[in-house]
């Protein structure tokens, strides 16, 4: 798993969660994908027609308490607006996860807006001064696209986490390295991402 998390690292594709999930999908476990997005469902069935997609509604997951072993979530969590709604989110997740069912989650990390990365461009008046809760403005270079996230700390993160009864077990900042192929820029010294890796350990 953390080779798998390191490559999705160094790729430069797009942002988007279900193409990149599609990869992890494809397990011999039963494994279903969900996204508030029909586009984002569209180019998830184009990179995997074997799993099932499903359209949801933000903190409103289609399963039964207890019915995960493993939730994965790809570069969703700075795309909400308010610590209440990751709240209700994680509490989500905890809900349809096992007791010992792991939440892994990979967001942006709160250097992502201060350097200068291959693939992201962040020289935006947006970033200056940024607090829990702002607005950032990044740039996918390989695409020339704009996007807007919201900015939230490890503190923030932390305090969610406790609030929704999950255990923290691993906290990594996967890092670019030299034998990638890649012209790096920061990414050998600093980790535009964060992944957390969280454990459901009794029912609440």
């Amino acid at each position: 798993m953390r080779n798998w998390l390191k490559k999705l690292e160094n790729s430069r594709q797009n942002r988007s969660f279900v193409p990149r999930a599609a990869q992890l999908m494809r397990q011999p476990n039963p494994v279903k994908g969900v996204d508030i997005s029909e586009d984002m469902l569209k180019q998830a069935r184009h990179s995997d027609n074997t799993t099932s997609y499903r359209l949801i509604e933000s903190a409103k997951i289609p399963a039964n308490a207890n019915e995960y072993d493993l939730v994965f979530s790809s570069l969703v969590l700075f795309e909400i607006s308010s610590k209440d709604e990751l709240t209700r989110i994680f509490n989500e997740i905890n809900r349809v996860l096992k007791t010992g069912g792991i939440f892994i989650a990979v967001t942006g990390s709160t250097e992502m807006y201060n350097h200068e990365w291959l693939s992201l461009g962040i020289d935006y008046d947006e970033n200056k001064n940024l607090e829990s809760g702002s607005i950032a403005k990044i740039l996918l270079r390989d695409i020339n696209l704009e996007l807007y996230d919201f900015f939230w700390t490890h503190d923030d993160y932390s305090e969610i986490i406790t609030e929704s009864k999950f255990t923290l077990l691993d906290k990594q900042f996967p890092l670019g390295d030299s034998q990638d192929g890649y012209k790096w820029v920061s990414e050998t010294a600093v980790s535009p991402y964060v992944v957390y890796v969280l454990k459901k350990c009794s029912d609440s």
